[in-house]
């Protein structure tokens, strides 16, 4: 490791000493990830101002590319600027797609970790591939249609494995796709919000966020990460 690399990683790692972390992960592309990411930063900072900050660890900066061209709830910092995450007591962590060794730390670092996933056939074999790193503290289940039987039969294989860790699940609308276009957060009120609104109070929850202080461990005391 160069000492330029040495001393950032230094910084990252004292400027997330402060915070709660929140890791985003998924093994598939397509799950909705970013999106998930994104939303619940918004959502967070909604119900507490200034509550949250969404750090974009994913080397195609998939995030902060989302919310390029405005200023957002959601507000974005990268490694180069991770003085700005002791700012806000959670730091919501978007993951790199797919199998990036980098996955693996940010499960490691974090206090909670939430699983992403779509409800195909070939997405629930990537949350099964996910498992074995991790036993993550809440699922989200994105791109739901009641219409589609394979969705209601995910859904029941969901809840049988997960249970009370199963959020309610993120409609598949147009609000999704139209957001991400116009570069900003998802239109409070819309199905997708909703679900993303109950999503991050669960958040609150395991967390045990009271008055802007997130106490160390208390995400431990809700749920413990087992890692594979």
């Amino acid at each position: 490791m160069t000492a330029a690399r040495f001393v950032a990683a230094h910084e990252v790692a004292i400027a997330l000493a402060y915070n709660r972390i929140v890791t985003i992960a998924a093994t598939k592309g397509g799950a909705g990830k970013t999106a998930t990411a994104v939303a619940l930063t918004a959502q967070l900072n909604a119900l507490h101002p200034n509550s949250a900050r969404l750090l974009d660890a994913d080397p195609q900066r998939t995030a902060a590319k989302w919310l390029s061209d405005v200023t957002t709830p959601a507000r974005i910092a990268t490694a180069a600027d991770v003085r700005a995450l002791a700012t806000a007591p959670i730091t919501i962590v978007d993951t790199p797609p797919g199998e990036s060794p980098a996955l693996p730390a940010a499960i490691e670092a974090a206090d909670v970790v939430v699983a992403v996933t779509a409800l195909g056939a070939g997405d629930l074999e990537g949350l099964a591939d996910l498992l074995k790193m991790v036993d993550p503290h809440l699922v989200i289940p994105t791109g739901y249609d009641a219409r589609v039987r394979l969705h209601g039969t995910s859904m029941l294989h969901l809840y049988r494995k997960f249970s009370d860790r199963l959020s309610m699940p993120v409609p598949n609308a147009a609000s999704v796709q139209y957001a991400q276009a116009e570069h900003r957060p998802l239109s409070e009120g819309t199905p997708p919000a909703i679900a993303y609104a109950h999503a991050a109070a669960r958040l609150l929850a395991l967390l045990n966020f009271a008055q802007g202080v997130v106490p160390n461990g208390a995400a431990q005391e809700a749920q413990p990460v087992h890692h594979g």
